[in-house]
């Protein structure tokens, strides 16, 4: 099976996006860009999703099931759930690391 060109963008753009993320993260300055990078990728993902693959005109048998709606649904939850982790993770990192800075500030 041979992989088409959007899921090789797809995979470039998110794992660029979560590095650019991890590296933007603890940067005061550069923080502001991570809902930028996000959002780039964000946008890629739906442009690519809604693309048509083939024209109408060459698929005139409806009879079957278009396999590609199944594919490009799988492909969408895939990518929610993982956006909706991200967010819950960066959330509970962001809850931690106010903790840790108050525990900091008693102890002094």
């Amino acid at each position: 099976m041979i992989v088409g060109t959007g899921i090789i963008i797809l995979s470039v753009s998110w794992g660029a996006a979560i590095i650019f993320s991890c590296l933007f993260a603890k940067s005061d300055s550069l923080r502001k860009l991570i809902p930028a990078v996000l959002g780039v990728a964000l946008l890629l993902t739906l442009i690519l999703l809604l693309i048509p693959r083939e024209s109408s005109a060459d698929s005139a048998d409806s009879s079957e099931y278009d396999t590609t709606v199944i594919g490009r649904t799988a492909l969408l939850i895939l990518e929610s759930v993982s956006l909706v982790g991200g967010l819950v993770a960066i959330f509970v990192l962001y809850c931690m690391e106010q903790i840790q800075g108050n525990h900091k500030d008693k102890d002094m």
